[in-house]
């Protein structure tokens, strides 16, 4: 019905439009008098067999209409949220061309996806950014609902390559309003719905390849047994991009001739269970990329010594909805695990070297830094929401949240250098003429 109706507005308004091009362009010395009348014929036709087309996709009411899940907690139009909410199609981006998340958040006004020299995606929303993106990019994603912002390394970026052939819609909401869901969400909150999450039963297989030896391949499968419904999707993904160029050294403006380093490996598996009002989600995301021009936007000056960047992720939810009455109750718990790993390439091993040999050490490792982290988060919380009463909402909530890092630990080949020969250093007639970078 409502189709009908924004069809026959469309009619109206363009019918409206074209006649009064017909009737600008009567004069029969310009050739205008069958060519108002064959534009509206043609346009009414065109109408006439969208709207005879059977419906693929979601009403038109719900993307332009309705708030969307993420936007609100109350059933309010989006033309009267504080933000701007928007909700992208997987299925019309993908036929755009559209590969990942990163690319369909880009086609958004206000959003920016930039790749730093070290190859780290950093998003600037309504001009707003952090520049320290790899450890806290100011924006949240969720996945399916689920949170994936941490509380020590608060940072999503590596789920900006996550593959559009995995995702049902996306949903964006960036603003003031962002902070409702919590730390992390300064500029924006984006919530990935996969065809799991979503509870679409799916059956297919997809593969693909491309330039720089790159391939990818995925699947859903869609499950029953008794009264669950299960769920399973995943991907993987792989290139060996390196691309030649040249970088103006610090000395004379001399070209100093390289590769980036751009190759990475990526997947993710992901499963659901839905029984009745209760739903198990899991997924599980590791990707390793290469510094591209290297960590301090020059070319890795040991490329014999292996170096990047890898992340992966795991989270397990567990979820139960409940209509008591005319009251809602929802409770969730969830787990997640996280470990970020980082190895970079400063300074090459004879750079090095002629430095510490002002103060008479021998310092032949090059200047390197590996650093690794795991974290670890537990949430619980419960919503009630009490019947509307003159169309307020009441909510009554409670949660708990505890953070723990497990693992941290840096190394810095020049610090443990200095470290050891601390003394020497200090003692040395030439200490003053000692810099390490």
């Amino acid at each position: 019905m409502t189709l009908k109706i924004v069809i026959y507005l469309l009619q109206n308004y363009f019918g409206a439009m074209i006649m009064s091009k017909f009737q600008r362009s009567s004069d029969p010395s310009k050739g205008g008098c069958m060519r108002g009348p064959f534009l509206l014929s043609l346009f009414l036709v065109c109408q006439s067999m969208m709207a005879s087309e059977p419906k693929q996709q979601e009403p038109l009411e719900s993307l332009f209409m309705d708030a969307s899940s993420i936007a609100t907690k109350s059933a309010l139009n989006t033309d009267y949220m504080p933000s701007v909410v928007s909700v992208i199609d997987a299925d019309t981006f993908r036929d755009a061309g559209i590969q990942t998340l990163a690319e369909a958040l880009e086609m958004l006004p206000s959003f920016q996806i930039q790749i730093s020299p070290a190859g780290y995606p950093m998003t600037t929303v309504r001009g707003l950014k952090n520049p320290n993106a790899y450890l806290s990019d100011k924006i949240k994603i969720m996945i399916d609902g689920v949170d994936i912002y941490n509380e020590i390394s608060g940072s999503s970026y590596f789920y900006m390559d996550f593959p559009m052939q995995l995702i049902e819609k996306i949903e964006v909401l960036r603003g003031p309003a962002s902070t409702l869901y919590g730390a992390g969400s300064f500029y924006a909150t984006i919530n990935i719905i996969t065809k799991s999450g979503k509870g679409i039963p799916t059956n297919r297989v997809l593969v693909g390849a491309g330039s720089y030896e790159y391939l990818t391949g995925g699947a859903n499968l869609y499950l029953t047994a008794g009264s669950w419904d299960l769920y399973f999707d995943g991907y993987y993904q792989r290139n060996n991009k390196q691309l030649f160029s040249q970088q103006t050294g610090p000395w004379g403006g001399l070209n100093v001739e390289g590769k980036s380093d751009e190759r990475m490996k990526d997947f993710s598996i992901g499963f659901t269970a839905k029984y009745d009002e209760f739903t198990f989600e899991n997924r599980y995301k590791r990707s390793h990329y290469g510094n591209f021009y290297g960590f301090e936007g020059k070319f890795d000056p040991m490329p014999e010594r292996d170096s990047g960047h890898e992340n992966s992720y795991f989270f397990s939810q567990i979820s139960y909805e409940k209509a008591i009455n005319d009251a809602h109750l929802e409770f969730k718990a969830n787990f997640s695990h996280r470990e970020e790993g980082l190895s970079a390439n400063i300074y090459s091993v004879a750079a090095t070297a002629a430095k510490f040999s002002a103060v008479d050490i021998n310092m032949s490792d090059g200047f390197y830094i590996d650093q690794k982290m795991t974290e670890q988060n537990w949430v619980a919380e419960a919503i009630l929401t009490l019947p509307e009463y003159r169309k307020n909402s009441l909510l009554f909530g409670a949660g708990a949240r505890y953070a723990a890092v497990t693992n941290d630990d840096f190394y810095s080949s020049i610090e443990a250098t200095i470290a050891e020969n601390r003394e020497q250093i200090l003692n040395h007639p030439d200490y003053d003429n000692f810099r390490y970078r």
